[in-house]
């Protein structure tokens, strides 16, 4: 007896097809597993560049946020934001700092009061090597008014004179200080001038490392971001004079005692609108202070400034092209991580007031 038709089997055609359909789903499928795979690897990437873009906001605006001090402890003396620049668009501080005048673009150094500090005056004239202090009522029974030793220091006056110290061990009212600058320190400093504990921060960009770095202004110099590939301050401020640099009965660097003003500018008010300040504007003049804390009055204007920076994944994430600043060893479009540019506008509290 013959076959049924239905107990023949498949054709060698028919099987053909078949083995070729199931290879092209099975290829379809390995395909979509190595992409897969690959954008998972470079997941790691992503997320590491997200957190670290937080990480470099967080750090920016509370760092430059702190600039300067609008309320100090005791009150009878002038926020150093009066008179000195605690902005400024350099390297400030013992080891390598820049010349006075700089304005780079990749660097700024903020002064802030320490927490807590209490601000004293001169009872003396100090002329670099010991320093009396007038007895304050916010020092309570403490005359060196909780100035300890190693503690970082900033006497200024109203003119815009100042210098940096370290503080050795108080006796009594009196303080044996070290400048912590290389040269020499102002040559005299009268009695009134301010004394109050201070801390700077100098946020830099390390193109060698690729890194954002902090430097105290004495001995810590430290990576605080990694795989950074730029840097960039901008600074906004008044248009010409600011109020609070205005004293009563007291020279400052822009005023004098009587409210004039020195350097052929009008006074502005806290209503007025900020411009953008040209780098050069920094390096022109008029100047005040001296030696290596001479500066140029136009630092006194600035009161707002705007952080830009760019990060980059690491090597094997980055390829070539504009969304990358530095070219990396990416080999697949599905691995690449482009650059992160994070731009935040800090307003110190300490110079938003006039």
């Amino acid at each position: 007896m013959s076959p049924s038709s239905h107990e023949t089997g498949f054709a060698l055609a028919e099987a053909l097809v078949a083995a070729v359909l199931g290879l092209l789903v099975v290829g379809a499928a390995l395909g979509w597993l190595v992409r897969q795979s690959t954008q998972a690897e470079s997941h790691p990437d992503r997320a590491d560049l997200q957190q670290r873009a937080r990480a470099a906001g967080d750090i920016l605006s509370r760092e430059l946020g702190s600039a300067g001090a609008w309320e100090v402890l005791g009150g009878a003396v002038p926020a150093m934001a009066c008179c000195v620049p605690v902005v400024q668009p350099r390297r400030l501080g013992a080891v390598s700092p820049d010349p006075p005048g700089t304005a780079r673009s990749d660097a700024i150094t903020v002064v802030r009061v320490r927490d807590l500090a209490v601000a004293a005056r001169l009872a003396q004239p100090f002329a670099g090597d010991t320093a009396w202090l007038e007895p304050d009522r916010a020092c309570g029974v403490d005359p060196a008014c909780g100035i300890g030793v190693d503690d970082h220091l900033l006497l200024f006056e109203p003119g815009g004179g100042h210098d940096f110290f370290l503080a050795a061990p108080p006796v009594g009212s009196a303080l044996a200080l070290t400048p912590r600058q290389p040269s020499a320190p102002v040559a005299m400093y009268q009695p009134e001038a301010v004394v109050v504990p201070v801390e700077t921060r100098t946020l830099y960009f390390d193109a060698s490392a690729h890194q954002l770095r902090m430097y105290d202004g004495y001995q810590s110099d430290v990576p605080v971001i990694d795989n950074v590939s730029a840097l960039a301050f901008e600074y906004w401020g008044t248009r010409a004079a600011p109020a609070r640099a205005r004293l009563e009965d007291a020279d400052s660097c822009w005023f004098d005692a009587a409210g004039n003003v020195r350097h052929g500018r009008g006074a502005t008010g806290s209503s007025d609108p900020d411009v953008r300040i040209d780098p050069a504007e920094f390096q022109d003049g008029p100047w005040c202070g001296a030696g290596d804390n001479r500066f140029d009055a136009d630092l006194l204007r600035i009161r707002r400034i705007r952080a830009s920076i760019r990060l980059r994944a690491g090597d094997q994430a980055r390829g070539r092209g504009s969304g990358f600043a530095d070219s990396g060893t990416a080999r697949s479009v599905d691995r690449l991580v482009p650059d992160l540019e994070v731009s935040i506008d800090v307003a110190p509290r300490a110079l938003s007031f006039d």
